[in-house]
């Protein structure tokens, strides 16, 4: 079986899709990213084949969008993402069918946020499974959008500020949904309007367990919760960062002294008061921290942070790390919370964008741990929480709960097994 797969070229959406194509291939399948052609040199990093679309829409290169997001939050800068959305899906739909026919594609695996892939399998009438690279979309009457920081709430009022939400995020997104418009008609598609009517009817693989999820009234039967799907070798601890980085911070600590990790992921990691924020309050509490920039603050912020004792990189091994960590501060990325659950290591979210509120409100309903802003956050706020956190036994019991759904879920090698199931006709 030739299964293609299509994500945005971001590191976010783009290492679990790799994760799963590889394992895919593992298993005597054929698999191939269509990307793209400044994607290539990561796709072929991953030994997952690559199928050349030619270059990104004007002023989309990887480099443009990862400068735009890290943006994110400000008007002017949501505009820009939307009109990226919408010429991705509109180039993608322009390139894709003669690229599936040519490479005798027999199944997709299509990012819930790009639905190009989806709606070209509909076209050449081969099966599809959508794939939630971020938190997912699937729209339900009592679960608050996935762009909220809602709580969980069953009331009429609830239900219709829902509903209110969603026609409003339709309407600011009305560009991209024109493009999936368009795309309908012009393929002969049943009426599909916005990214999330385009998911799979057969299967929706989500990358948290459903005991992170909110309470859901009509949960689709397809929705399968696989929690994290990671590449093989980052299972083992082989990642970007240079390993013996882990011995340089854990070898000659006290013991006494708690260890607090902070990340914002590679598209936020420029965020230097909410660090030097953080450094402050550990410094106060008698807690040593590391933080990873992801290559975002220049070397006279790093140097500030230092002078307060953190211990700062551009990358470090995540998960080696949270395995010597007392709390995880983090923007809410999904991959960032998910290590952190896995290490058992409660979690101090400070939201930025995207799905990182709504991560929050399931940070609070399944009490593994805090969510503030990053605007505001002070130092005694910071110092409070920290040592909470690192305190609360309930809070640990939760979040061991919650890195046994992980481990239960299955990951990347149930993912697999699901595919090669639901996708072979």
């Amino acid at each position: 079986m030739h299964v293609a797969f299509v994500a945005p070229p971001l590191a976010g959406h783009l290492n679990p899709t790799l994760a799963l194509a590889a394992e895919l291939i593992s298993r005597g399948c054929e698999a191939t990213y269509f990307g793209y052609s400044d994607t290539a040199s990561k796709v072929a990093a991953a030994g997952v084949g690559f199928a050349d679309l030619g270059p990104a829409p004007a002023g989309f290169s990887l480099a443009e969008r990862q400068a735009m997001l890290s943006g994110a939050g400000s008007p002017l800068t949501m505009r820009r993402i939307i009109a990226m959305m919408a010429a991705d899906t509109r180039a993608l739909l322009d390139r894709l069918p003669d690229a599936f026919r040519e490479h005798a594609v027999a199944a997709v695996v299509s990012d819930q946020l790009e639905p190009a892939g989806a709606l070209v399998a509909q076209h050449i009438r081969v099966p599809y499974a959508s794939l939630a690279n971020a938190l997912l979309i699937n729209r339900d009457p009592i679960a608050p959008p996935y762009f909220t920081g809602w709580p969980p709430r069953s009331s009429k009022l609830a239900r219709q500020m829902i509903q209110g939400a969603e026609q409003t995020y339709d309407w600011i997104t009305s560009a991209h949904g024109r493009a999936i418009e368009d795309a309908v008609t012009r393929l002969g598609l049943t009426p599909q309007k916005t990214a999330s009517d385009c998911l799979s009817d057969r299967l929706d693989l989500i990358q948290i367990p459903e005991a992170f999820d909110l309470p859901r009234e009509a949960p689709a039967p397809q929705l399968a919760y696989v929690g994290p799907i990671r590449p093989a070798a980052a299972e083992r601890g082989e990642e970007r960062a240079d390993p013996k980085i882990v011995a340089d911070i854990v070898d000659g600590r006290s013991p006494d002294r708690p260890l607090v990790f902070a990340s914002f992921g590679t598209l936020f990691g420029d965020r230097f008061r909410s660090f030097r924020t953080l450094a402050e309050a550990a410094k106060r509490s008698g807690l040593d921290i590391v933080i990873a920039d992801g290559g975002r603050l220049s070397e006279q912020q790093r140097g500030r942070l230092r002078e307060l004792g953190a211990h700062v990189e551009s990358f470090v091994p995540q998960r080696a790390i949270l395995g010597h960590a007392a709390v995880c501060v983090t923007h809410g990325g999904m991959n960032t919370t998910m290590d952190a659950m896995t290490a058992e290591v409660p979690v101090m979210a400070l939201p930025v964008a995207f799905d990182q509120m709504a991560n929050g409100a399931r940070i609070r309903h399944a009490g593994v741990g805090v969510v503030r802003s990053h605007m505001t956050l002070t130092v005694a706020q910071a110092c409070r929480d920290l040592q909470a956190l690192i305190n609360d036994a309930e809070k640990k019991r939760a979040v061991s709960r919650m890195a046994h759904a992980i481990a239960e879920s299955g990951g990347r090698a149930q993912a697999a097994d699901l595919v090669m199931r639901r996708l072979a006709d």
